[in-house]
This record gives C-alpha cells, sequence and structure tokens, in this order.
C-alpha cells in the first residue's frame, strides 16, 4: 500500500474570460440578476406553467377572495366631512376600559385624560375624527349605546375568561344591528406559564370567532408597565381603529340622532329660585348622525320620554378636521381633544357666542406682585408665541395713546352658575374674509389690483371717437374690387371643409366607442356594474347642494350629518338637570312617522325562567325603553290567535301596548333593568311583524252540562246555560260527550232555565257528561310605562324598577298561593256497578243448542297438587331420626363449604407462585436471548472487520 504511487490530479476546466457569452456573464454578475432570468424573458412562454395544481390552487384562491369582497351594496350616503365615528369601550367592570381609553387619547393627541366622563372627541387622522365612550355595567346604558355604535371594543378578561355581560351585549347587538366589533384580551400577564397562555387565547378566539363571525378580530394587550399598557400594542390597535371600514346599518342610515356631548341649562334663573321643581328648558349638543333632521320635529330621549324640539342651529365644529393638504402626519395644533364633560376642551361654541375657559390659577398668579428681580422670568415664563409671530401681529398707534383700531374677541364674563370665567369672542365670515388684523396685507396681489383699477377707469372714461364720429360702424366698408371677396369665400370655404371633416371623425369615433361599450364588457360584472351605479348616486347626492351655503342647504334638505347642532328642547323635567351624570349616555333621537304595537317574540334560550303572560316585560324598540304587559299567543292551521299562559320552547307572538314602529325592528325584552343580576338578564327577543290594531287573541272556554232525560237519540242537557237567550246564541253549535259521542244544540226548552234539546249520534247514558268547545276574545291591557333611568339620583340611576309582577308582589307582601281546588288531585272513586243475570227465557233454552245453553252446575275446579297426596303422620322415633338426619346433613354442609373455601385460597396462592415462575421464565430468556444476539453480533462484526482487511485495495 505504501509502496503505490499517489494518484494523478485531473486536468481543470479552463472558463473563457472573452468572447460575447463571457461579457453577458460578466454583466449578469455586475448587476446581480440570477441566472434563469435571461431564460425567462428570451421565452416566457416555457415559465408561465409550471405545476398544474398550483395553478388551479391560485386560481381558486383568487376566486374566493373575489366572492368574499361580495355584498349587497348600498347608497353611500357619508357626507364629505362625515360626523366622528362612535368607539364604544364594553365589558365587565375592573378590565382596564377607562385606561384603554386614556391610552389610545394619548397615543392619538400626546394628552393625559383623567376622569372619562361623557363622548370624549378626537382627531386620528386626516380624515377621520373618534368619539370615545365608555360603556358601564349598566342594562339601559348597554342597550342605548348598542343603538348607535359604529365600533365595539369588547374587553375580555382572560385571567376570568368570558362572563355575562358580554353575551348579553352580543345580543343587544344582534336585535338593533350588528356593528364592527372588535375582541381586546386583557390580564393576560397574570398567566406564568407559556403553554396555558397559548391555549386559553386559542380557546377564547374560537368562541368569540363563534359568537360574531369566523375570523373576527381579537387583540391582545399583554401587560402594563406604569399603569399603562404598552406604547407599541396601543400604536397597532390605534391602526386598527384608524383603518377599519364600516357598513352601514339600516336602522342608523334610516334615523337621524345625535350623541350630546355638552348640555347647558337655559332656564330662566327667577324661575328656579321660585319654583326649584319647574319644567326646564335645556340645549344639547353634538353632532348629527345617521341622515338629514328637519326643524321643529320630535325627538326621543332613552331614560327621559319624547319632547318636541323648539329650535335646531347649527355651530361651528369644535373639533374640526385638519385642513386638506398632502402630508403624512398631524402636527401637534391638528391633534385636537374635545370632552367638555370631562373637562377639557377649553373653547365652548354657543349659538352666538364662544366662551374661552380660563383656569383660576392662572389668572390669580396674573395677579399678584411680580418682584423687580423676578419680573424678566416671568415674563419668559408667561410668554407662549415666538418673536415672528408678535411682529406679525403687531399693531402701530398713529396718534400717542390711541389704541389699534381692533375689536377685542371679548371681555370675562363672570358666570355664578359654573363659577368660573368667559370671555365672549365675535365671529363673523365677512370680517374675518375682508379685515385680517393679525398681518398687512395690502402688497399682497398689487399687479392685479392694478390691472382691475385699469380696467374700471377704462370703462368709466368717454369714448372720444363715438362722441366726434357718432356709431361705428361694426361692417367693414370695400371701396372695391372683388378679388377681396374671393380670397374670402375661398378662406371661408376651407374653414367649413376642414370643420365639417373634423365634425364627422368625432362622429366616428363616439360610434366606435359606443359598439366597444357594448361589445367588449372586459371583467366587469354585474356586481361591479350595480356599484358604479350605487357610485354615481353618491356622486350625484354630494354634488346636489355642493355650490349651496350652509344657510340655504338647511332650509332645503335639512341639517346633514356630521354638523355639530345645537338642540333647544323645552319642558323637560328638572330632575335631568338637577340629577344629571355625565356617566350616562345621552341620545336624542329622531322619531319617525310610521309606527306598530304587534310584535313577534321568542324566549331566549339562556333565560331560565319561563314568561308568563300579563307579566310586565321592559322592552327595547327602536329608540325608546318602556315597561308593556305583554299577550303571548300562537297562531293555529286556521288563523285563529289562541293565548298562552307561558312561552313554549319554540317561536310564540306577542301582542304589545306601545309607540309606532316600523316593521322588521327589532326588540328585546328584560324583566327586570334593576342591579345585576349572576343569571342571563335578557328574557326575549323577536322583531316587529304587524301593524294590526284590530287583531284579536281568544282563549279556550269550556262550557259543562248533564243529561237529565234520556230518548233514543235526543236528550235534554241541563246546567251549561243559564237562561233562554244565551241558548238561543249557541243553536247550532257542536257538542260532544267525554266518550267522544258527538252532537248538536237543537232548541232551548221552557223549563228549567238553561235546558236545551240537543241530538246526539248515539243514545246517551245517564252518567256522560256534556262539554261545549267555544273561543272568548282577551283584550290587551293598555300599559305604556316609559323608563325613564336618566331622573334617578346620581348613583342610583341603574336601580329604577317598575311595576312588579304577581309573583314578585306576593313575595315581597308575604302572601302564598291559594290553590284551586279543581287543580288539586283527588282520590279517585269508583262507583261498583251491579249488573242483573241474563235471563233466558225458558223456550228459547229449549231451542239453544247444548253448547250454548245455561249451565246451572258449578264448575269443578283442579285440585291443589299438596291435596292429592294423603298427610303422613310421623311417629316419635321417626322424628328422633329425621331431626339426626337433618343435624348431620347441616354439619357435613358446613364442613364441605370450609373445604371449598381452603381449597379456593390454595388454588390462588398456586395461580400466584406459578405466574411469579412465569416471570421469572420469562426474564431468564430475554436476558438468554439478549446474550446470544450480543455475541452473534459481535462475532459478525468481527467477520466482516477480517474481510475487509484481507481485501485488495485500488492503486
Amino acid at each position: 500500500m505504501e509502496g503505490k504511487e499517489p494518484k494523478k490530479e485531473q486536468k481543470r476546466h479552463q472558463q473563457k474570460h472573452s468572447g460575447p457569452k463571457a461579457e453577458r456573464k460578466k454583466i449578469r454578475k455586475q448587476l446581480g440578476t440570477p441566472a434563469g432570468d435571461d431564460e425567462r424573458k428570451r421565452n416566457p412562454k416555457a415559465f408561465a406553467v409550471q405545476s398544474a395544481v398550483r395553478m388551479a390552487k391560485t386560481f381558486h384562491r383568487a376566486q374566493d377572495l373575489k366572492a368574499k369582497k361580495h355584498h349587497i351594496p348600498l347608497v353611500d350616503r357619508t357626507p364629505l366631512e362625515p360626523p366622528p365615528i362612535v368607539v364604544v369601550v364594553v365589558g365587565p367592570p375592573k378590565v382596564g376600559k377607562s385606561t384603554l381609553i386614556r391610552c389610545l387619547i394619548k397615543n392619538f393627541t400626546r394628552q393625559k385624560l383623567g376622569d372619562i366622563c361623557g363622548p370624549v372627541t378626537i382627531v386620528s387622522g386626516k380624515k377621520r375624527r373618534l368619539t370615545f365612550i365608555e360603556c358601564s355595567n349598566d342594562i339601559n346604558t348597554m342597550i342605548d349605546l348598542a343603538k348607535v355604535a359604529d365600533l365595539v371594543l369588547m374587553f375580555i378578561d382572560a385571567s376570568f375568561v368570558f362572563e355575562m355581560e358580554t353575551f348579553e351585549f352580543l345580543n343587544i347587538c344582534q336585535v338593533h344591528g350588528f356593528p364592527r366589533i372588535m375582541g381586546v384580551l386583557t390580564h393576560l400577564d397574570s398567566f406564568r406559564n407559556n403553554k396555558a397562555l397559548r391555549k386559553t387565547k386559542k380557546r377564547l378566539k374560537h368562541r368569540f370567532w363563534t359568537e360574531v363571525y369566523q375570523g373576527a378580530k381579537l387583540f391582545y394587550l399583554s401587560g402594563m408597565v406604569y399603569g399603562e399598557y404598552q406604547t407599541q400594542e396601543v400604536k397597532n390597535l390605534g391602526r386598527f381603529i384608524s383603518v377599519m371600514k364600516f357598513r352601514p346599518l339600516v336602522w342608523q342610515q334610516s334615523h337621524p340622532y345625535v350623541v350630546a356631548d355638552r348640555m347647558e341649562d337655559l332656564t330662566d334663573p327667577e324661575m328656579v329660585r321660585v319654583d326649584p321643581k319647574c319644567d326646564r328648558t335645556v340645549s344639547l349638543y353634538g353632532y348629527l348622525r345617521g341622515t338629514y333632521l328637519k326643524n321643529k320635529g320630535q325627538v326621543h330621549i332613552p331614560g327621559v320620554g319624547d319632547f318636541a324640539v323648539a329650535d335646531i342651529s347649527f355651530m361651528p365644529d369644535p373639533c374640526t378636521l385638519p385642513e386638506a393638504q398632502k402630508k403624512r402626519a398631524l402636527n401637534e395644533k391638528e391633534r385636537l381633544l374635545y370632552a367638555p364633560m370631562a373637562g377639557v376642551g377649553g373653547v365652548v361654541y354657543d349659538k352666538d357666542a364662544v366662551y374661552i375657559d380660563l383656569p383660576g390659577g392662572h389668572v390669580n398668579q396674573e395677579q399678584e406682585e411680580v418682584c423687580p428681580t423676578t419680573e424678566l422670568v416671568q415674563s419668559l415664563i408667561g410668554t407662549h408665541t415666538t418673536l415672528d409671530a408678535k411682529m406679525a401681529a403687531g399693531k402701530v398707534s398713529l396718534f400717542t395713546g390711541a389704541a389699534a383700531d381692533v375689536r377685542t374677541p371679548g371681555e370675562p364674563i363672570w358666570d355664578p352658575e359654573t363659577q368660573r370665567e368667559r370671555r365672549k369672542a365675535v365671529f363673523t365670515e365677512e370680517e374675518d374674509d375682508d379685515d385680517d388684523d393679525r398681518a398687512l396685507r395690502w402688497k399682497e396681489g398689487l399687479q392685479q389690483k392694478a390691472s382691475e383699477a385699469f380696467l374700471r377707469q377704462q370703462r368709466a372714461a368717454p369714448n372720444l371717437r363715438k362722441l366726434v364720429y357718432g356709431t361705428v360702424a361694426e361692417d367693414e366698408e370695400e371701396l372695391g374690387g372683388l378679388d377681396d371677396d374671393d380670397d374670402e369665400e375661398e378662406e371661408k370655404l376651407m374653414v367649413d371643409d376642414e370643420t365639417q371633416k373634423n365634425k364627422r371623425l368625432e362622429k366616428k369615433r363616439r360610434l366606435k366607442e359606443c359598439f366597444d361599450t357594448e361589445y367588449d364588457d372586459g371583467d366587469a360584472t354585474y356586481f361591479d356594474d350595480l356599484k358604479e351605479e350605487m357610485q354615481k348616486q353618491a356622486e350625484l347626492n354630494r354634488a346636489e347642494f355642493e355650490e349651496v351655503d350652509d344657510e340655504t342647504r338647511v332650509q332645503y334638505e335639512g341639517f346633514r350629518p356630521g354638523m355639530y347642532v345645537r338642540l333647544e328642547i323645552p319642558s323637560l323635567p328638572c330632575e335631568f338637570v338637577t340629577k344629571f351624570d355625565p356617566h350616562y349616555p345621552i341620545i336624542l333621537g329622531a322619531l319617525g312617522a310610521s309606527e306598530g304595537n304587534v310584535g313577534y317574540l321568542q324566549k331566549h334560550r339562556w333565560h331560565n325562567r319561563i314568561l308568563k303572560t300579563r307579566d310586565p316585560l321592559i322592552l327595547s324598540l327602536g329608540w325608546r325603553r318602556f315597561q308593556t304587559i305583554p299577550l303571548y299567543h300562537i297562531e293555529d292551521h286556521c288563523g285563529r290567535h289562541r293565548l298562552l299562559k307561558y312561552t313554549q320552547h319554540m317561536h310564540c307572538g306577542a301582542t304589545i301596548w306601545g309607540p309606532i314602529t316600523p316593521q322588521g325592528t327589532g326588540f328585546l325584552a328584560v324583566q327586570s333593568v334593576a342591579g345585576t343580576k349572576t343569571s342571563f338578564r335578557i328574557a326575549a327577543t323577536g322583531v316587529v311583524l304587524d301593524l294590526d290594531k284590530s287583531v284579536t287573541i281568544v282563549k279556550k272556554l269550556k262550557l259543562i252540562g248533564y243529561p237529565y232525560k234520556i230518548y233514543k237519540n235526543t236528550s235534554f242537557i241541563k246546567g251549561m246555560f243559564n237562561t233562554v237567550l244565551e241558548v238561543v246564541k249557541f243553536e247550532g253549535a257542536s257538542i260532544r260527550t267525554v266518550s267522544g259521542v258527538r252532537g248538536q244544540i237543537k232548541k232551548a226548552l221552557s223549563t228549567p232555565a238553561g235546558a236545551y234539546r240537543a241530538t246526539f249520534e248515539d243514545r246517551l247514558l245517564m252518567s256522560d257528561i256534556v262539554f261545549l268547545r267555544s273561543w272568548y276574545p282577551v283584550s290587551v291591557p293598555q300599559l305604556y310605562n316609559p323608563v325613564t333611568s336618566l331622573l334617578m339620583p346620581a348613583g342610583q340611576k341603574d336601580n329604577w324598577s317598575g311595576m312588579r309582577t304577581v309573583g314578585q308582589l306576593k313575595h315581597d307582601l308575604g302572601v302564598r298561593n291559594k290553590p284551586n281546588t279543581d287543580s288539586l288531585y283527588k282520590p279517585v272513586v269508583r262507583v261498583q256497578h251491579h249488573f242483573n243475570k241474563l235471563h233466558i227465557p225458558r223456550e228459547l233454552q229449549k231451542a239453544l243448542p247444548f253448547k250454548s245453553k245455561p249451565k246451572q252446575d258449578q264448575p269443578k275446579g283442579k285440585t291443589p297438587k299438596d291435596l292429592q297426596r294423603p298427610a303422613v303422620i310421623r311417629e316419635p322415633h321417626e322424628r328422633k331420626v329425621a331431626a339426626l338426619l337433618n343435624a348431620l346433613i347441616l354439619v357435613h354442609n358446613y364442613k364441605s363449604k370450609k373445604a371449598h373455601t381452603v381449597q379456593h385460597a390454595k388454588h390462588k396462592d398456586f395461580l400466584r407462585q406459578r405466574s411469579k415462575a412465569e416471570e421469572d421464565k420469562l426474564k431468564r430468556q430475554k436476558e438468554a436471548k439478549k446474550k446470544l444476539y450480543r455475541m452473534m453480533g459481535q462475532k459478525e462484526k468481527k467477520s466482516q472487520r477480517s474481510s475487509l482487511k484481507g481485501a485488495p485495495q485500488d492503486d
């Protein structure tokens, strides 16, 4: 092996470094282009389809994505400046709702907010504003906010999983229109095990998808840092909210409504002093949403009642969108925050003035005497503008001591009600357009001003030529020569030919476009055409009054959505002002003209109690929440509405006396809104089906009578009616007996009173009971009791209680139910009937065969076996022998049983020993096999090594 020569090295490939191919490779290497791109460019068809399966999957996925976008298109009625999007934060107490609202406000506006009171409006982007509202655990607040919400942030405590409030709010949304819902999972930092955290997230996500829809967004907030959520997670959530698209809801798009963010009491203080409980005149402010709102209409305030609006006016937007200019982000001045109920905003707009809130601390600081040593420092601290801004806003006085000719925004006014200073500022559009005193603008547009002045001077100056020579002839006078006329005619003909040619070309182009649009459809579908039609309609709607000013538009079309309006409402209860709580939302919903009072109801599958007819229920129908008494019924196959005592496990109808509501409006029912119950609070859900005030509900009534005279098929019945007149009303009615014999009422009898003659299809017995099935109409109780929860004192608004049920009254008063005697179980007493023996005449007995003749003798029964053998009487000696044998047999049986027990124990021990021996044997065999296989493996390995050593090696 060592004496052999080393292996020769093969000749290497020499790459080309010159020539066209090498140059192309060098260029490709410099550009960084892969080797396969050149072939793809040269022959793209060869690389079009590489896998038919992959191509099919790609096509299917593209079609699925296209089909997911299909929906029923609706006309977009959103104005150019849409109102802020209502974001409702829902969840049980202590899950982090207020903390997240503060973090989102800080993320969008760089400001911190303390207590969350009422709606908080912020500017989140160049074309979007958000209004955050925190939803408490009160069922009234949940119902009201579900009707106006555009986006719901549903908080879920991961450490406690889903709570009852989550499912209650989801069911409320299903009834009143389902807004966009995004789940937020909190308290994830309570999990110490990552595996348990992943399982919890997966379980909650799938349960959330079951309730909302497959693929609903569930956001995770992992933990808190210094009492706030992590900045990056809040930013991500804010991005999701900013780019989310919303589908218009039918109820919101067909009804105008206002979520009030400010309330002012306009009542004369003298009237309040004389009578503190007098009705108040209140002005409510907020953004108009939904559709157009007419002045002098009716509105409903949930929790207060129906009221007429005295006046509506639009105000300057306190939270305006930034100017339309191309930029990627908002500057600090455009990050506005408006929350007057929370004391944030500073500027408050009224009908004829603007009030600026000045905190008292700064005013006192200005009034204090400043020491000469600290005067310069205080002046620098109090400076809020730059030097350039001060120079631009500078004023020049022509005379000594003269003030600048500038209208002051307003003198400070002390308001005794709010205990703060207000400064009135007058805003006039003409003054803003013409006179701007903040900067000198007389040098702007000097060239245009000069040209306009020259034109005015030329128009005003007299025309000297006209004064001297008279009227100038418009037609030119030619003094001879026909050449000019010929030239003009030729030029005119040439121009006419060119014009006609252009017209023909334009006509051909239009005709070709018509054919192209008719035959070349491309990829457009019916869905695309429908969307395009809706888009055109939306553009027409926007362009109709686009050039008209707001004052004129309001007179024609009403107040459009997106305006910041002021509604003045008189005759409001004094409790609305004195017991006002900003934590509860104020919603003003406009009332329509069409209404209804018949509903279709289904008992909720999670409500653990049955609903009883004539028990009061609290319904949420349209904008209203009210208490009424429903009658449950079901429609039979013949169209009869039969009254039900209790709700069954099925759909049933409910007739109520209530406000008029359009058909198809959903509603829900709860038995009580006071407090928080451990069980599910929503009792029933339904939808308004009919607007019929003449619906007849009947209940079953059975009339019972007894026969007192019986003929062949005719019987006289008594006890069913009391007078002859009652019998006459029911002549011809069908009756029947308990045994099923049918009959008919024929005619009344003179005596006894209320008796009648009836015919039946068979002969009756005196023991039969006759009954008549009839139907009795039931009237609907006229009860409409609005839920006035906003008039309750602060802290007790969720404890409103209306009419109590019969069960609650009996429980509160300690009254026990008196049992109905007819409903109690009684002992069954059966009458023993004695039948006479069958009597057969003797003549007939003689003619009968022997088998059918009556037998006079009693049949002999069989003798029992114990009576067949004679009794044996033993002697005293025999009795002793029998007793001895019995004793011996007993001893034998005892010994046999004992021996069998011992033998069974021995056998059990034997089986245990044998199983142990078997296990030892198997163990020894296993060890032996291991040892044998080990030896065989070593032997085989040794033989392989020896064979490898003896094999010759290649040179």
